[in-house]
């Protein structure tokens, strides 16, 4: 099980968030889902991590009771605290905006092969791009040359919201020149006047050792926190990871790299459990970022993978 500790009031437990539905054609609430969230407000899967299935159960009875004891309708949010006795405590209640939680707005992994992927791809980075950096900006030709010649191994995130598609995240790896680590390494090869993409091997080039690299991880800032989508990154990177095994066998003895260079960045290299390499600042128009560079052994990195995603 999950060792995820929360604390409020004294009371040492597991802090669950029961999301209900209501049904207004029925005037009932239909359970969304059992969400678990820790101290910091990470997320996990409460049914499934949570071993005694008594409890859940239990928890869902106390959650589906009080929201029947609620009128007036309208979507909303149970927070319950489960102690290390099994006792199940009432936190807080609160309603949520329909429009938010409306079972026709969902996310999903779009497939390559659809025939707008580039145009949703465009949208995610160009609006990324504005909402993170003051100083950076990359032109669509360009980035329309690279993903011809480097994008076969990315994803886009969307959003259905009552039939229309939206593109709301965007995952892409790349497959790196074999010695592109050591100049990735204290961001030597930005140090030299190189580009990201001197550093990126075709995949018709590769061969069993090739390392990977995590290129970007963009999700829209409005979306951010949303569970749902958050849920399917590591997806995302799972579906990838098996693409480059078909493309490259046994390419399993390589390494994995990233850099994160936002805190939302560096908190998904740590929980996919990559080592922390170099860390460095860099300066451009009169800006100063941190860049950190992770690792992971390859076969390390897709079992953490499966952990997170439950494969």
């Amino acid at each position: 099980m999950c060792e995820i500790f929360y604390e409020i009031d004294g009371i040492n437990g597991y802090l669950v968030k029961a999301s209900f539905k209501y049904i207004e054609s029925q005037r009932i609430y239909k359970l969304l889902e059992l969400t678990g969230i820790s101290k910091d407000e990470e997320f996990y899967d409460f049914i499934k991590e949570f071993d005694n299935k008594k409890v859940v159960e239990n928890v869902k009875q106390v959650a589906f009771n009080l929201v029947n004891c609620m009128t007036g309708g309208g979507d909303v949010n149970i927070y319950l605290i489960v102690d290390f006795f099994n006792q199940i405590h009432f936190k807080k209640v609160e309603k949520v905006n329909s429009k938010k939680v409306d079972p026709s707005s969902r996310f999903k992994i779009v497939e390559l092969t659809q025939i707008n992927y580039a145009e949703l791809m465009l949208d995610v980075v160009n609006q990324t791009d504005q909402e993170n950096w003051d100083y950076f900006s990359e032109d669509d030709g360009q980035l329309a040359n690279e993903f011809l010649d480097y994008g076969k191994f990315s994803r886009v995130i969307t959003k259905n919201e009552y039939g229309k598609e939206i593109a709301v995240g965007y995952v892409q790896v790349r497959l790196l020149k074999e010695q592109a680590p050591q100049l990735l390494y204290k961001d030597f090869y930005h140090l030299a006047g190189l580009g990201g993409i001197n550093l990126w091997e075709k995949s018709k080039n590769s061969s069993r050792d090739l390392p990977i690299y995590i290129d970007v991880i963009a999700i829209k800032k409005q979306y951010q926190n949303q569970l749902d989508l958050l849920k399917l990154v590591p997806q995302a990177l799972s579906e990838i990871v098996e693409d480059i095994d078909l493309t490259i066998p046994d390419i399993a003895f390589g390494k994995v790299f990233a850099v994160g260079v936002t805190k939302q960045g560096r908190k998904m290299c740590n929980l996919l459990k990559m080592d922390k390499c170099s860390e460095v600042e860099r300066v451009e128009s009169g800006i100063t970022h941190i860049r950190t560079l992770y690792c992971s052994e390859r076969s390390t990195f897709k079992n953490n993978l499966k952990s997170i995603t439950k494969k």
